[in-house]
């Protein structure tokens, strides 16, 4: 794996170093057989955002957190939130991070896939990372709409709390249903 990696490094550019230890770290901490979100960059900005350390952290940790939703990890996903978050979710809910947990733990958030495509990232003055774009999902199970893609737009803020990324704010509205 890490000869791959090393390879790709050697011959790509400063913003590709970004990336492949961006995938290289969430590898390494992502079981093999566990389903896995996906990340693109929409455009150059994001691509380019996505080389400060900070968002790249913060990314890593939204992929943690939609893996641990794909692999029905209740422990990772709530290890993934901040106390005071809060989510408007899809369901055009507002719900606080134990709600959040809550519908996690009664199957009503459940995805079968989910592809995250980064449109803006951003650190603000207060120090947390705002994340802006696309997300497709295909809900299963008891979630609404289970068996067909959805697409969101999402907003997100991230902050630090030591070394870790947790999710403070997010917003998501369903745009298409297919």
């Amino acid at each position: 794996m890490l000869a791959g990696y090393t390879e790709r490094l050697n011959r790509g550019t400063p913003m590709r170093h970004a990336t492949i230890l961006l995938a290289l770290a969430l590898e390494l901490t992502v079981p093999a057989a566990a389903a896995e979100t996906t990340i693109t960059f929409a455009n150059d900005a994001a691509r380019t955002a996505a080389a400060r350390p900070e968002i790249a952290a913060a990314i890593a940790a939204g992929v943690a957190a939609g893996s641990a939703t794909l692999n029905h990890d209740v422990d990772a996903f709530a290890a993934g939130q901040a106390p005071e978050l809060v989510v408007n979710s899809p369901a055009n809910r507002v719900l606080t991070g134990p709600q959040t947990i809550g519908a996690f733990k009664a199957g009503l958030i459940d995805y079968a896939s989910s592809e995250r495509v980064i449109e803006y990232a951003a650190v603000r003055p207060t120090g947390e990372v705002l994340l802006m774009g696309e997300e497709h999902i295909t809900p299963r199970g008891q979630t609404r709409n289970a068996g067909h893609a959805e697409t969101y737009r999402v907003t997100e803020i991230w902050r630090r709390d030591g070394d870790r990324w947790l999710l403070s704010v997010r917003q998501a509205t369903i745009v298409a249903v297919k």
